[in-house]
């Protein structure tokens, strides 16, 4: 199929094939705000719209660089670097807001490890 064959060509770590409308497109990894998966689907968020992809959350969260992602619910991974704010305005919670306006939800057992990052990346400054 030819996603397939778009997934294996060799620039693929820094590219990704997705689909909408019919129609299919090689997305750089840099652009896309989130990937996410609602119902049976993976999609991923970018400021044009939201694409259909194969691979799994998990595939991604192995493949992409822990520098600029992180996963914060079993159904979201975020690229740190389209992050608008971290809104903890609700005690024991936190909504991650993009660059595009959408709020995503950080699960509870992921708070610790938020509050770690944002904390490492504050001493990093």
């Amino acid at each position: 199929m030819i996603i397939d064959a778009i997934s294996n060509m060799p620039s693929h770590n820094q590219t990704i094939a997705a689909e909408a409308n019919n129609n299919i497109y090689i997305l750089s990894i840099n652009k896309i705000y989130c990937f996410f998966s609602d119902e049976k689907y993976n999609y991923c968020l970018t400021k044009d719209g939201t694409y259909r992809i194969r691979s799994t959350l998990y595939e991604l969260e192995q493949n992409l660089d822990n520098n600029n992602w992180i996963r914060i619910s079993n159904s979201c991974i975020i690229n740190l670097n389209h992050v608008r704010c971290f809104d903890m305005g609700t005690v024991g919670s936190i909504v991650v807001i993009l660059e595009n306006g959408v709020r995503k939800d950080v699960a509870k057992r992921k708070i610790k490890e938020i509050m770690n990052l944002l904390k490492k990346r504050r001493e990093l400054k």
